[in-house]
Order: C-alpha cells, then sequence, then structure tokens
C-alpha cells in the first residue's frame, strides 16, 4: 500500500507509532516516520522520556540511540531502532523555498491523534495538502522579515475535528494529541515535521518545523542531524515546489533523492490511513545544551548538571525580505537513555575526578589508504538465532556465547569445531558477560521493556542451563564482571544507575547513579575501575570499584554506547554510535586524547588480548575498522553484514563476530597467530 504525492509513492510502512513514558511518568503516544530502516524522524519532546518504543507494520522495535535537538524552537528528533526495517531505503528530504510566493502541493502528514484511539489502541490518520511557502514569515526587531515555521493546509477529513492552536498534547486529552512528530512529506521527499506548538488556526491546518531549521543548531549538532538523515548538508537539499531556484550543489548519489525500496504491505490496523492531526507532550521543558544519542530504549530526560560537549547556543539567521530570504526555523533534536556493597578496599591511587580536565580532540584522519600488517579475514560463518546482538567468550577459549535478541536465546558455540551446541531460552536477551572461572555466563534480559522492566539470568555453562534470576533495576542492558569475579556490573537504562551485584548471593549490593541512558560498562582488567558509557549525554561515568562512587565524567562523542579497555588498564577505547568515531581515553588522566574517524554507527569495540589493535563494528558501513593501538590509525577494515557484537579468543588469534541481519557469526582469522 503507497500513500501518492508529487514525486511518487511513500510506503506506509514507514509510518511509526511511538510509545513512551514521559519525565512526569505518564504513558504518551508520538508520531514518526521511518526515513531508512533504522532511524525515525519525529518531534524532540517525543524523544523527551524514557522506554521509547516504535511501532511499525512489521512490529515492535526497541530504541537502541536518540538523537535531539534539545530546544522546542526545533523541535527534531531522530531515534535508531535496534532491529532494521528490511526493505526500506533511504528517504530523501527537500527544502521548501521561501523566495518566491507559491506552494508545495501534494504534501501527505500521517499519525496517531487520540481522536483515532480505542482503549489502548491507536488508529492512522492521514492529512493530505499543501504548504504555501510565503506563509510563516516573522518579522524581527533587527534584520526585517524572517523564514519561520511551514504551515500544512490540510483537506478536510469527513468526521476528523477541527486541530485547535496552542498545544497538542496526549497527555492533556486533546483530540489530536499523539500526531506531532509525523513527518510532512512531499511525494518522496521529507520537508519537516509535525509540532506539538500548533500556531496555525482553523479546520485541518498544521504548523511544521523544517529540515532546514537544523541551521539553527550549533554546528557539531548540525552537522550530526544532516548526517543521520544522509545530507551533507543544506546546500544539498533539492527545492520544492518543482521548478524553484535549485541550490547549486547536486545531492550526492543517494542521499535525496528517489526512494529504491518497494512499495510494503500494512499488517497492522495501527497503519490504515484516515486522517490528520498534531501530537503529545508539548513542546519539552529541557536543560539545554548536552545533546545526543541513547541506545535501545530512548531515555532523553535532561538532568541538572548533566555534562556534554555541545554547549546550547541559539542561533538564528536573519534575512531581509529585500534580499533572498533564505533563513530557515525548524526544530531537529537530539538525544536520541551508591550505596556501598561492603566489598573489601582495593588499591588504587588518586585520579583527577574533574570532567572539565577531559579534551576534546579533533577526530583524526586515522583510515590508512592501504590496510597494512595483520591481514585480518573471515574464515568461517556460523548461522544462530534471530538478530545476533553480543559475544562473549569463555576464558579458556573454548566456547562462545551469542545474545540473539531476535530469537530471545543464547546460542553456545564450541569454538573447536565452530558449531552450536546449545540453545538455551532467554526472554528479552540483551548481552551477555562470563564469569572469570568460567562457570556461569550472566545474561541482561528485559522481556517487558514497554514497562521497562528486566532483570539478569544466570547460565551454568556446564548443564547450558537458567539457573537463577534476578531482579535488577529498571531496563537492564550492559553487563561486566570483575577480574576477581566477585562483583557484576548492570547498567540499568531506564533509571541512569549502575547495579552492582555480589555473585556470591546474587544480590544487589550497590545502585550507583551515572548519566542519562547508560549503556555499557566494562571494569578495567586491574579491577579498580568500572568505565560506563552514557548514549544521551555522551559521557563515560567512571566507577570506583572500592567506593561504588562516580570519581569522574569524561566527555566523550555523540551517543557514546560501549567502551573496552587495553590489557595494561591504561588506555580505555569507546565507540560513539552516532558520532562515527573512536574516543581513545587515557585512564590515568581520566581525558580523551584522540577521537579516531572509522565507519558509520560503531557499535561495539573490543581490544585483542595483546592490547595492539582495537576492532570497531560499524553497523551501517558493514564494515569492521581494526585499529593500530600503537598509531591510533585504522589500519584494515573487514566486510560484514550489520556487524554488532565483537570479542577475541583469549590467545587473540580469532575474533567472534555478530552478523546481525545475516543471523549469523563470522570467525576472523587476526593474522597475529
Amino acid at each position: 500500500m503507497t500513500l501518492r504525492g508529487i514525486a511518487g509513492p511513500l510506503e506506509t510502512g514507514r509510518v511509526a507509532l511511538i510509545r513512551y513514558i514521559s519525565p512526569g511518568g505518564a504513558a504518551c503516544v508520538g508520531s514518526g516516520l521511518l526515513v531508512d530502516g533504522r532511524r525515525v524522524l519525529t518531534a524532540d519532546h517525543v524523544a523527551d522520556g524514557s522506554g521509547h518504543r516504535v511501532e511499525c507494520d512489521t512490529g515492535t522495535r526497541a530504541v537502541v540511540a536518540v538523537l535531539r535537538s534539545g530546544t522546542a524552537e526545533v523541535d527534531l528528533a531522530v531515534l535508531t531502532v535496534g532491529e532494521p526495517v528490511a526493505g526500506l531505503g533511504r528517504l530523501g528530504c527537500a527544502r521548501v523555498d521561501r523566495g518566491r510566493v507559491d506552494q508545495v502541493k501534494g504534501c501527505v502528514a500521517v499519525g496517531f491523534p487520540r481522536w483515532q484511539k480505542t482503549g489502548d489502541q491507536r488508529r492512522s490518520a492521514q492529512v493530505n495538502g499543501r504548504v504555501p511557502t510565503a506563509e510563516g514569515l516573522e518579522s524581527t526587531a533587527d534584520a526585517g522579515l524572517r523564514a519561520g515555521l511551514l504551515t500544512l493546509v490540510g483537506n478536510r477529513i469527513p468526521g476528523a475535528p477541527d486541530i485547535p492552536t496552542g498545544m497538542l498534547s496526549d497527555q492533556q486529552a486533546n483530540p489530536w494529541g499523539g500526531m506531532s512528530g509525523a513527518g510532512v512529506v512531499a511525494g518522496n521527499l521529507v520537508v519537516g515535521v509535525v509540532r506539538s506548538h500548533n500556531l496555525a488556526g482553523g479546520g485541518q491546518s498544521l504548523t511544521i518545523t523544517p529540515l532546514t531549521a537544523v541551521d539553527e543548531l550549533p554546528g557539531g549538532l548540525g552537522k550530526q542531524f544532516w548526517d543521520e538523515l544522509g545530507i551533507a548538508g543544506p546546500g544539498h537539499l533539492p527545492a520544492l515546489p518543482e521548478g524553484a531556484n535549485a541550490l547549486p550543489d547536486p545531492a550526492p548519489a543517494g542521499t535525496a533523492g528517489a526512494l529504491g525500496s518497494p512499495a510494503r504491505a500494512v499488517t497492522q490496523s495501527a497503519a490504515s490511513a484516515t486522517a490528520p492531526g498534531d501530537a503529545p507532550g508539548g513542546p519539552p521543558t529541557v536543560t539545554t545544551g548536552n545533546l545526543s544519542r541513547a541506545p535501545e530504549r530512548a531515555s532523553a530526560r535532561p538532568r541538572p548538571g548533566g555534562g556534554g560537549q555541545n554547549p546550547q547556543r541559539r542561533r538564528r539567521r536573519r534575512l531581509a525580505l529585500a534580499g533572498v530570504i533564505g533563513g530557515f526555523l525548524a526544530v531537529f533534536a537530539a538525544t536520541v537513555f551508591a550505596l556501598t556493597g561492603g566489598k573489601p578496599p582495593i588499591a588504587h591511587s588518586p585520579r583527577q575526578a574533574s570532567a572539565a580536565q577531559a579534551t576534546s580532540p579533533a577526530v583524526a584522519a586515522s583510515h590508512a589508504p592501504t590496510p597494512v600488517n595483520p591481514s585480518p579475514s573471515v574464515t568461517t560463518t556460523i548461522p544462530v538465532g534471530s538478530a545476533p546482538l553480543w559475544v562473549a567468550i569463555s576464558p579458556d577459549g573454548r566456547r562462545a556465547y551469542i545474545v540473539n535478541a531476535g530469537s530471545d536465546t543464547v546460542s553456545v558455540i564450541d569454538t573447536a569445531s565452530n558449531r552450536v551446541i546449545a540453545t538455551i531460552s532467554v526472554p528479552g536477551a540483551g548481552r551477555v558477560a562470563i564469569t572469570p572461572d568460567g562457570r556461569y555466563a550472566y545474561v541482561t534480559a528485559c522481556p517487558d521493556c514497554d514497562n521497562a522492566k528486566g532483570d539478569v539470568s544466570m547460565i551454568n555453562t556446564a548443564s547450558n542451563t537458567v539457573t537463577a534470576t534476578f531482579a535488577v533495576g529498571s531496563g537492564p542492558f550492559g553487563v561486566a564482571i570483575s577480574p576477581d569475579g566477585r562483583y557484576a556490573y548492570v547498567t540499568d537504562r531506564s533509571s541512569d544507575a549502575v547495579s552492582v551485584i555480589n555473585t556470591a548471593s546474587n544480590r544487589v549490593t550497590a545502585t550507583i547513579p551515572v548519566g542519562i541512558f547508560p549503556t555499557c560498562v566494562a571494569v578495567s582488567p586491574d579491577g579498580r575501575y568500572a568505565y560506563v558509557t552514557n548514549a544521551t549525554t555522551n559521557t563515560v561515568s567512571v566507577i570506583d570499584t572500592a567506593t561504588d562512587t562516580v570519581t569522574a565524567t569524561i566527555p566523550a562523542g555523540s551517543g557514546a554506547f560501549s567502551v573496552a579497555f587495553a590489557p595494561d588498564s591504561r588506555h580505555a577505547y569507546v565507540a560513539n554510535l552516532n558520532a562515527g568515531t573512536v574516543s581513545v581515553i587515557d585512564t590515568g588522566s581520566d581525558t580523551v586524547t584522540t577521537a579516531l574517524a572509522v565507519g558509520a554507527h560503531p557499535f561495539a569495540v573490543a581490544v585483542s588480548p595483546d592490547g595492539r589493535y582495537a576492532y570497531v563494528t560499524d553497523a551501517d558501513s558493514n564494515t569492521v575498522s581494526v585499529i593500530d593501538t600503537a598509531s591510533n590509525m585504522v589500519t584494515a577494515t573487514i566486510p560484514l553484514v550489520n556487524p554488532e557484537g565483537v570479542a577475541f579468543t583469549p590467545d587473540g588469534r580469532h575474533g567472534y563476530i555478530t552478523d546481525r541481519d545475516a543471523n549469523t557469526v563470522s570467525v576472523i582469522d587476526t593474522g597475529t597467530g
């Protein structure tokens, strides 16, 4: 089923319903548009809150990253889902030419307003209409008229209530609450997003934030938005209506053009199109500044004092009407989620605890022109369960444990034969870590993530059975075991904390507040510190394991997602999901010394046992970047299919990498043996 506009069909499979919990604890609904198989374009205030889930015609998906503008003026955000939606190519984008009086015809927005609600279910409403190019010009005190927000003038929908002006909040029982966040598309080109604060008056008119509002964001944050949309910048956007003065630079192939994906059938009643509207939550009350990504359940709540790299500053482009009206207002949002435990003191030296001491180095041009030794290669591909996400290898190297997020299982691979010898059911399985003695595997599980519940399952590796399940914090995700095996550390994404588990009793002995949306955790090989990546605040929390307290907060890259230590504990490597970089941290000073450019959406990082190489899975580039840790250069790339998890055998001769879209594990000969 397709929705047709001026330039071709828009697949109904791109329509997204977003469920989440507001910062005040209310269950809310918003709308969104899948601009490709992983990214959902929506409004910033819809990204505010926690427990985000995206419903589309192929099912429900967890949000693994959030990019927010953090401002009500630029009400834009991008959510990244963990499981890709198959068959969706990159949707193109466009700008509305405000330099002439005209209209963009054939526009459409599909969302889930409250008046289409029956019980807990929502049906979609489709608004067809036009966008006048000269509507929304605003007077300014210092620079004449400025191009502001756009208006979608919709056609009358039989039975639909009028769209009111003011706040369209799902929490306030507004009939159009839930519509905000819906993408506005002309043919197959996205021009903006329906806002929460509707300024349009009468009938079926909606106020929208144009994509060009991204230019109002600080430079680094704006670039992150353009990167997520696959656009080199505003100069590469084609102009609408057709025949308008196009900008000089053509869009690169595959960025802002026709869709390459086929029409898709609608399989859910929620995707039945009928009428227009706007959405929930109202413009967010946010602490501006730290705008970033958050994984697998988007908690983007601002927190007083939460640090970030992007100082929020408002930058408005003011242009006189007598010149070219080229300033555009819009909203694109980013952020895309200690009680002591009675542990004996661990000797350690003082460390700098001030995040202000961290550096923000420029991204290094790290890719060497040709691969150098070693020459890693794929030797074996092993079929496992659905959507393999993470991998851990036993200390003796004999077993690899694979978390299959799509089938709620853990596959056990015999590394001698490279065959699956057991499949263990763990509903909601997310991450896995093995105790140093190899006797147990700890698996985080979130079988009821819609309600942010979860637990940890303990697998007896001798019998390959779950022998214990115990509760931790809200939304458990990452897990790591201390080198002495006495404690497990679990990130609680929905409660912004880390649970410390005594492995002898399997009881939580401490809960440590960290940054917003903690995703992964690693314990230093010397056992003195645990590093926690906070994807929404773009930081790493440093936990002193002797006191179970945070002693430093290190600014990293956008969407800091996973972390691994070098064997000597002197450096840590952080994969920044949204920035496409790896931050190298000097653990002695808790500062970032280098930021290396890698592939798109670096998901996981592992350091070889000899410390010479770091492997980074570039999920959206379908590659693995191999970093020489001595030179901090990418010396090789390995082509794979949506690689995500990575782990080395103890001898360093092989790496095991999950191929999420292929439902396989690739075995890599590292070339070091």
